[in-house]
């Protein structure tokens, strides 16, 4: 009887480990796709938040020439943006509520590169501490596309299976009771190769206020 027993948790760990090392290779893989995104040399990036069923705001990041065009969208108006030119180091920060701009010099290597409002399952470093943070992976269908459905506590991540990139989140959150508040949907675009010099050109400044 013992031995039995014994066999059956040797196979019960046999099977974890099974499941975690598929799904460390699957963490390993869109991580790298990310990556991969975030360096190249042409590309677009957006990403837009509903909450409640009403679109909160939209995120848009056109990358091109080394020059950069990151803004804000709420309820369809461009409320804010940002401009940075990596050949000439230059950064302008501008908000179209109060028609104030900031410039700025000197741009860090980290600028360039980042991509907001990623699942949070992909800012974490600590792999190992992800891996055991998903509950499961199963295959699924998202637009009539095949895709991944990755489900952690406090996320339900949508995964393109050709691109391996993020396509759509359902992000739950909890408030001090452990009790779900509510629900905030994320929809993602990622293009390479469509982004125009017209794209990124840097508009006319004359009618902002400089802050300094």
């Amino acid at each position: 009887m013992k031995k039995k027993i014994l066999i059956i948790i040797k196979i019960f760990l046999i099977i974890i480990v099974i499941v975690k090392l598929y799904y460390f290779v699957m963490f390993e893989i869109i991580n790298r796709k990310i990556e991969d995104f975030e360096y190249e040399f042409n590309r677009y990036y957006c990403v837009s938040i509903d909450k409640s069923q009403k679109k909160a705001y939209i995120e848009e990041l056109f990358f091109c020439n080394n020059i950069a065009k990151y803004s804000i969208f709420n309820n369809g108006k461009n409320i804010y943006y940002e401009w940075k030119d990596f050949n000439k180091q230059k950064k302008y920060s501008i908000n179209h509520l109060s028609m104030e701009m900031l410039q700025e010099d000197y741009l860090t290597i980290e600028n360039k590169n980042t991509l907001y409002n990623l699942p949070s399952l992909f800012y974490n470093e600590n792999v190992l501490k992800n891996i055991f943070k998903i509950h499961y992976i199963i295959p699924t269908t998202y637009n009539e596309t095949k895709a991944f459905k990755i489900v952690t506590a406090s996320e339900e991540i949508i995964i393109d299976a050709n691109t391996f990139l993020p396509v759509h989140i359902i992000k739950k959150n909890y408030n001090s009771n452990n009790n779900l508040e509510n629900c905030i949907e994320y929809n993602y675009e990622f293009e390479v190769g469509t982004v125009t010099d017209e794209d990124v050109a840097l508009p006319d400044l004359s009618e902002y206020k400089i802050i300094e």
